[in-house]
């Protein structure tokens, strides 16, 4: 099967998810990995900005190459993602790399 595929990356307080769709709605590849937790006191936990960066892009190339290998995509509809947080992140201008905001 080739064609337009919808690709959709959620990221979750402790793990980032990739996962395809074909046009009716099938999942056609998936992938997942954690992040560590950083814990600096008891109640509070805090996150690498660079560490979820690398859980995505991994992610996102891990469930691509599935794709490609499997049905040969020509396209890709959408690049929703979703993150539901309290984070706070920056990144400079002239940088491609996440920092603290």
């Amino acid at each position: 099967m080739t064609g337009k595929y919808l690709l959709a990356i959620d990221q979750g307080t402790s793990s980032s998810r990739t996962v395809i769709y074909d046009h009716d709605a099938n999942v056609v590849a998936s992938a997942q990995q954690e992040f560590p937790q950083i814990y600096p006191r008891p109640g509070w936990v805090e996150h690498d900005p660079e560490a979820i960066w690398s859980s995505v892009t991994a992610v996102t190339g891990q469930a691509t190459a599935a794709i490609s290998a499997a049905t040969a995509p020509t396209s890709a509809m959408a690049w929703p993602v979703t993150a539901v947080t309290d984070d706070q992140m920056a990144s400079g201008s002239c940088s491609t790399q996440p920092g603290r905001g």
